[in-house]
């Protein structure tokens, strides 16, 4: 989902076991997960991206351990980057994330 309105682009995500190359559920180790996200408008310059997590289902008896991260913010879009290690199983992530135009005051 995404909105946006003026300089400022709203939107969420979930990410999981229905996820084209999800890694995370029954494996080991270092896993990485992307995801490009693409803008309902372009930006006149590459705003400022911020993401959050809104929610996450662990299988029972692991650590939780999630990392989240943005790069590649572009004016159209960006790339989500989720990471996990150990032998936390994720089978799924709920991602929140807000662009805003860099010259805007007051955010």
């Amino acid at each position: 989902m995404a909105i946006q309105s003026g300089g400022v682009n709203v939107g969420n995500g979930y990410f999981g076991t229905d996820s084209t190359n999800w890694n995370f559920l029954g494996t080991v180790g270092d896993r990485h997960y992307e995801q490009s996200v693409s803008f309902a408008t372009e930006f006149a310059n590459a705003p400022i991206v911020a993401a959050s997590l809104r929610g996450c289902h662990i299988q029972d008896g692991e650590d939780k351990r999630i990392a989240i991260g943005v790069t590649g913010v572009t004016t159209t879009g960006f790339v989500l980057n989720l990471d996990t290690w150990g032998d936390t199983s994720v089978v799924g992530v709920g991602v929140s994330w807000i662009a805003y135009d860099s010259v805007l005051d007051g955010i």
